[in-house]
């Protein structure tokens, strides 16, 4: 029975221990958001919202570099526009109002000569990139924490003041867009490499990325649109069969 008791106890702390790991650094979240399992990343239908950006140490990251570093968060256009301007209207963050004179056409994050090329290094464009953004940043605040938690089970969470991760609130408001845009966001963390050059070092992985609001419909990932084609393809089968 104590070698049941200490098997039970081990595996129940191996299976907290792998479910801590499976946490990001960096993660997004939407107050009273959803998760959307088909284009991977945490929406809202609500024009008004608050985005959370969260850091959890783990890894390589730890407390004091998510206390001292700088991070990124990109807001950027959808459905792709550019090269040229398009008036998409404007949408208001943390009580300033930004139109497409704030953003930069291209994909993150803003380097100091950004007629250079994108690289690998740089955010991939997952169905998002290139177009116009705008990249702000900041750093997080030791006094603002909240529970451990996976922002992909838990996409609508709101910061309860426990430990476990730090976050970043931002407070968007989309009314004066256009209804064909919506918002994506991206959340990362740079270094500067002998060059000058500007590299994505570790970022919020893309089903932990976020879009607001949902009014325009997303563009799929490369791999949900193969998914979607083969079971169109069995769905024609079926039917040829059934004839």
């Amino acid at each position: 029975m104590r070698f049941a008791s200490r098997l039970f106890i081990a595996s129940a702390l191996t299976v907290a221990v792998s479910a801590a790991q499976a946490i990001p650094n960096l993660q997004l979240g939407i107050q009273g958001g959803t998760y959307d399992p088909v284009h991977q990343d945490i929406i809202t239908d609500q024009k008004v919202f608050t985005l959370y950006a969260f850091g959890t140490p783990g890894g390589s990251v730890t407390e004091t570099e998510l206390l001292t570093e700088t991070y990124h968060l990109s807001i950027a256009i959808a459905p792709k526009i550019g090269p040229d301007p398009v008036n998409f209207g404007s949408f208001v963050l943390d009580g300033v109002t930004r139109d497409i004179n704030d953003m930069i056409f291209g994909t993150p994050p803003v380097e100091l000569d950004m007629t250079s090329a994108t690289d690998p290094k740089d955010v991939s464009s997952h169905g998002i990139f290139e177009t116009f953004y705008l990249e702000t940043s900041f750093t997080f605040n030791a006094g603002d924490t909240t529970s451990l938690a996976n922002t992909q089970d838990d996409p609508g969470l709101t910061p309860d003041g426990l430990s476990g991760m730090f976050y970043k609130a931002f407070n968007l408001d989309t009314s004066g867009m256009l209804e064909a845009f919506n918002l994506h966001f991206d959340l990362y963390h740079v270094v500067t490499k002998a060059n000058g050059d500007l590299d994505v070092d570790y970022k919020a992985p893309w089903s932990h990325d976020a879009s607001a609001p949902t009014t325009a419909t997303p563009i799929p990932e490369p791999g949900t649109l193969a998914l979607m084609g083969i079971a169109l393809l069995g769905l024609g089968v079926q039917r040829k069969r059934k004839v």
